[in-house]
């Protein structure tokens, strides 16, 4: 028999999902689009800002090579930051985005004509921080109804046990049934049969 579940997200429920990779144990983890496409944008915002930055290397001004130099090392400083969790990939991008605005830096940014890649990387960073704290607030709404859901989760899959076993009580002779039949009657059941 193949039972199929609905999955959703657990913050927004939103059923528009995609696959991020497998647990430990080879479970499939999955994760709302919309939170996904965001952080991607920030990822992109970054890797592009670096990108932009690193093709002035090889500049003919030696000035504007060591305005690229400076500016690539305080980029290169805050290492792979989308391999990070999203709390510390938002603490991160943030502290950059200081960084970067600061006048020793924001002087060099213009210089190089990248003042559009900054304003997007703090676009795509708000749009994102956003979304996660949204995410936040609707799951610290729900735990009454997500508590509910699982209670009631918990006593269907307890009640088709129940009447597993005594399918087999009824119709086999196991003693093994007999004994798991016998433990589950216990005077102060907690579950009542729907």
């Amino acid at each position: 028999m193949i039972h199929m579940m609905s999955i959703h997200c657990p913050h927004c429920q939103s059923k528009n999902l995609v696959k991020q990779g497998l647990t430990g144990n080879g479970t499939q983890k999955w994760q709302c689009k919309r939170i996904k496409e965001a952080d991607a944008r920030v990822d992109r915002a970054i890797v592009g800002m670096g990108e932009a930055v690193r093709s002035f290397m090889h500049h003919f001004d030696p000035a504007m090579v060591a305005v690229t130099e400076s500016l690539n090392n305080r980029l290169t400083a805050f290492g792979r930051i989308s391999r990070k969790s999203y709390e510390e990939e938002i603490a991160i991008v943030n502290l950059l985005i200081a960084v970067l605005n600061t006048p020793e830096y924001s002087s060099k940014i213009a210089m190089l004509g990248l003042s559009s890649w900054l304003s997007e990387l703090q676009t795509a960073e708000t749009e994102f921080e956003l979304l996660l704290g949204q995410r936040s607030v609707e799951a610290a709404q729900k735990p009454q109804r997500q508590l509910t859901e699982i209670r009631r989760r918990i006593d269907i899959l307890y009640h088709k046990m129940i009447d597993h076993i005594h399918c087999h009580r009824h119709h086999g002779r196991s003693r093994n049934i007999q004994a798991l039949y016998r433990r589950t009657q216990c005077p102060n059941q907690v579950f009542q049969h729907p």
